[in-house]
């Protein structure tokens, strides 16, 4: 299955498919059925989009071709965070002061901003979605998201037709950047403590500017997790009660 990514609230980034090898496992037809996703819109509907059972079975593999296809989208994802602070100008010359750093400095520092900049990417690339890019994969279903309404979590809010990612390679991508998240955030604390604690003179200045894109990427993963907390307002009591019905 080729899989092609999407920025939340932008669309389809225009790079590469990511390739991957699937197959079909048996649902248990339990509240963790993965098979299919549930959400609410802006009016208390709730909707709900099933593929067929496909799950990633070469895992050993998904990490490494993750972390190269990050590599190719990080571009992308930093040109959406330039869309996304246009109005706000401390913003806009913070990031710019950040870029002309990063491309200059061959130091600690200049590390640090350029891991900073890739836990921010990867944290924005979580928030986005997964689209089945492949038209030969058996079952899968299109979605007209334009008609299921408004959703306060950008990953729902979908006015475009979509094949959405069956649920468990979702979660599995999920996984995958969560593990690459952690890799970063490991490296970047250690590149961190050694410029803070060190006994010459630090770079206040670099430092500053690595904390800033930190401290924005938390403020944004908060309203992001807020939105999609709402946007799972009744799905739970209503999916136990069999009532959920998939829309055509």
């Amino acid at each position: 299955m080729d899989i092609n990514w999407n920025l939340p609230g932008a669309g389809p980034i225009q790079a590469h498919p990511m390739r991957v090898l699937i197959r079909q496992y048996h649902p248990k037809g339990s509240l963790l059925d993965t098979a299919t996703s549930v959400w609410s819109n802006t009016e208390g509907q709730v909707k709900v989009v099933q593929q067929p059972p496909y799950a990633i079975y070469d895992t050993a593999s998904l990490l490494p071709a993750f972390e190269r296809y990050f590599g190719n989208l990080q571009p992308a994802v930093e040109q959406w965070i330039f869309e996304r602070i246009r109005h706000d100008q401390i913003a806009s010359l913070t990031y710019r002061e950040v870029m002309r750093v990063r491309s200059k400095r061959l130091s600690g520092a200049r590390n640090l901003l350029d891991l900073a900049m890739k836990i921010q990417c990867l944290s924005i690339m979580s928030q986005g979605y997964g689209t089945v890019w492949s038209n030969n994969v058996p079952g899968i279903m299109e979605y007209d998201y334009g008609k299921m309404g408004r959703s306060s979590y950008e990953a729902y809010d979908r006015n475009s037709r979509d094949r959405p990612l069956p649920g468990a390679i979702h979660q599995q991508m999920d996984v995958a950047a969560l593990k690459y998240l952690r890799k970063l955030e490991k490296q970047a604390l250690k590149v961190l403590s050694s410029l803070t604690f060190k006994s010459r003179i630090r770079p206040w200045y670099e430092l500053f500017l690595a904390l800033y894109v930190v401290f924005w990427n938390m403020e944004y993963i908060r309203n992001s997790a807020e939105k999609y907390m709402l946007s799972k307002n009744g799905t739970v009591s209503i999916r136990q009660s069999g009532c959920v019905q998939c829309i055509d």
